[in-house]
């Protein structure tokens, strides 16, 4: 994983023959490694998943915008792989169907289950389905059910729990456009949305760490004392406009009165409710279309592929 060339190996004699340099043959820049990988027996076809520079592949493709889609090679002769396509605007983890007919890819960072369509030996293959699939989901496990001659598709959900992520922009789902393809959160950690900088960052759930910024950011939450309520007027930094519950020393916005310092370490956290997950009282799906895209999804295959889900 992460090198730009493909291991050729003799299975039964658990030898390595060489190897497949295959850097030449994609976009400058796109695809300098390779993550997973799948197979087609119909034309004998190799699947490879990009895999950006600093390791991240399709599946965070929003993190790194130079990882380029995926990569197929005719490998009929396997000591001498032949480059077929790179299919730059499709990206995700490969999977064979259990039927066979297709190759999957499922991307995590667009919410889509892309379906390859084997074509003849040595001709790229189509994608003729992009499956909507909220939620960042994982990548499938199939369950054959042999009576309908079908089978289903179950993907745990990554999306963010925080329930203060909710975008309250978007209309509530069954009022929604199904061709609206706009995230139902704020921040889902797929678009870099940490530090807060602002109150309404704080009021959608971003948080203010203490000694780091951007992408990553992590560690401790950044708090303040009594004694820099003066800097957090002001706006200073590393407060800027996020740290508004600390600036009078007394609850504002909190449902309970009192003195934010009033603690053992006589401190103030910033941003205390940032990666809240949801409780038992988490709201319906339909008030809240978070509710939608976190667990397991699963799909019946050929009604997805029919347009039926």
């Amino acid at each position: 994983m992460g090198e730009a060339h493909l291991a050729i190996l003799h299975m039964k004699q658990h030898k390595r023959l060489g190897t497949y340099d295959f850097s030449n043959h994609t976009i400058i820049g796109t695809c300098p490694g390779a993550a997973s990988m799948a197979y087609s027996k119909i034309n004998r076809h190799l699947y490879v998943e990009c895999v950006a520079a600093n390791g991240a592949d399709n599946a965070n493709v929003n993190a790194n915008a130079n990882a380029a889609g995926i990569l197929e090679f005719d490998v009929s002769r396997p000591q001498a792989p032949l480059f077929i396509q790179q299919h730059v605007t499709v990206g995700g983890t490969l999977r064979e169907t259990p039927d066979q007919m297709y190759v999957t890819a499922t991307d995590k960072g667009t919410n889509t289950m892309h379906f390859f369509a084997p074509q003849k030996q040595g001709q790229p293959s189509q994608v003729p389905y992009n499956i909507r699939v909220p939620g960042h989901p994982t990548p499938p496990i199939f369950y054959e059910n042999a009576l309908m001659y079908d089978y289903v598709a179950c993907m745990a959900l990554t999306e963010s729990t925080n329930r203060y992520h909710i975008n309250p922009n978007l209309p509530q789902l069954e009022d929604a456009n199904p061709d609206d393809q706009r995230d139902a959160v704020v921040c889902d950690y797929y678009n870099n949305c940490s530090p807060a900088k602002t109150q309404d960052d704080v009021d959608h759930g971003m948080c203010l760490y203490r000694n780091a910024d951007g992408i990553e950011a992590r560690g401790p939450l950044l708090t303040a004392t009594r004694q820099d309520i003066s800097q957090i007027k002001a706006m200073a930094q590393p407060f800027g406009q996020a740290c508004n519950r600390c600036a009078s020393g007394n609850y504002e916005s909190d449902d309970d009165a009192g003195d934010v310092f009033d603690n053992p370490e006589q401190t103030c956290i910033c941003t205390p409710k940032c990666g809240s997950c949801a409780g038992e009282d988490y709201p319906n799906k339909y008030e809240d279309p978070l509710l939608q895209s976190t667990g397991i999804r699963c799909l019946d295959v050929k009604d997805a592929l029919l347009g039926l889900t």
